[in-house]
């Protein structure tokens, strides 16, 4: 049994589901507008963030180091862009996803980085380019 009493549906001359007198594609345009504002925002932020830990980075660190930072942001972001699978998002979209489509989607993420990850601290003890490199890329990913 509804606690909210169950409205008749109708709809208006565009076919867009109209309840009490709202126009339902306008309530769904605000709260996308809304939704887009914090998207916004909160990618100001993440930017401002980063240029303030750069800028401390720079002021801390010798220009070596500074360069070994900048290697391993370049080999995270090729990580990452390997792992961009989109696997997320199409779950998300999917209106019929079970608890064993995120569980699928989670463990495939787990096992794909780990495979990716393994062979590389592997190799990252063997053949680094600086000696001085090891300790920071476990580290800064």
């Amino acid at each position: 049994m509804p606690l909210i009493p169950q409205q008749p549906i109708e709809f208006d001359s565009q076919g867009n589901e109209v309840r009490a007198g709202i126009d339902r594609s306008s309530s769904l345009n605000s709260r996308m507008a809304v939704g887009a504002a914090w998207m916004v925002l909160f990618k100001f932020i993440d930017r401002c963030t980063g240029i303030v830990s750069t800028l401390i980075l720079a002021r801390l660190l010798l220009p070596e180091d500074f360069g070994l930072i900048a290697l391993a942001n370049t080999v995270i972001a090729m990580l990452e862009i390997l792992g961009a699978f989109g696997l997320e998002t199409a779950l998300v979209q999917r209106t019929d996803a079970t608890r064993d489509d995120f569980d699928s989607v989670w463990t495939f993420n787990v096992i794909f980085g780990l495979t990716v990850c393994s062979p590389y601290f592997l190799a990252l003890r063997t053949t680094s380019i600086s000696p001085r490199a090891c300790p920071v890329q476990p580290a800064w990913s």
